[in-house]
């Protein structure tokens, strides 16, 4: 049962984690994202590749730093003579850079601004979405998307996603099926993540916004 109890049993793993990671707790250590457009697959693939690309240390500071990521507008093609990302996704449209200090991106942040926006997340559906060219586990992500903003959705899948890369969740894993619901059903069944945050609506209760699991092999 997703109660109260259960969330704030996740939510303290979750800090827990991030101490093991980083037992010096000086992590200082963001990331960047600079979108085109959204396509909620587009998006998926390219926190998972840029996740599992980043360097050991990088990593750990990271997660650390609960993989604090900033989401600006902009056009990756104006910006890559001038701001090389560290990974661009497949189709263009997303710009990573980090994950490290956020301080070395200042004047990219001063270029642009946050990434502001309205999309249909009710509309979104389903979709699949391939993560590498090899057969392998097919992992399942369901986000609740009730109330949330295209702010929040990015926020809390990136969350989800590259913190399960850093976890070791999706190492087998060929493909992510995407399912957006209105909220995640109370029994939930087995997952192997899940992405608890407060809830803007009551701030002193906390909401969990998306859910991984990974099944079967293809």
């Amino acid at each position: 049962m997703l109660d109260q109890r259960t969330l704030r049993v996740e939510l303290e793993h979750r800090v827990a984690r991030a101490q093991r990671a980083w037992p010096r707790g000086d992590a200082d250590a963001g990331a960047i994202a600079v979108l085109r457009d959204f396509t909620p697959a587009a998006f998926a693939a390219s926190a998972v590749a840029f996740a599992a690309e980043a360097a050991p240390q990088a990593r750990a500071q990271w997660y650390a730093a609960f993989t604090r990521t900033i989401f600006l507008a902009g056009d990756p093609r104006n910006l890559s003579s001038r701001f090389r990302p560290d990974h661009l996704s497949e189709d263009g449209s997303i710009a990573w850079y980090g994950p490290g200090p956020l301080e070395h991106h200042k004047p990219l942040r001063r270029m642009l601004r946050p990434l502001q926006g309205t999309v249909d997340l009710a509309g979104l559906g389903s979709q699949h979405v391939p993560l590498t060219a090899r057969d392998g586990a097919i992992a399942h992500l369901r986000i609740a998307v009730q109330g949330l903003t295209l702010q929040g959705y990015l926020v809390h899948v990136s969350h989800l996603l590259t913190e399960a890369v850093l976890d070791g969740l999706l190492t087998t894993v060929g493909a992510l099926e995407i399912e957006h619901v209105p909220k995640l059903p109370d029994d939930l069944g087995p997952y192997h993540a899940l992405r608890v945050s407060a809830d803007p609506q009551t701030p002193d209760r906390l909401r969990a916004y998306a859910a991984l699991s990974v099944g079967r092999r293809s």
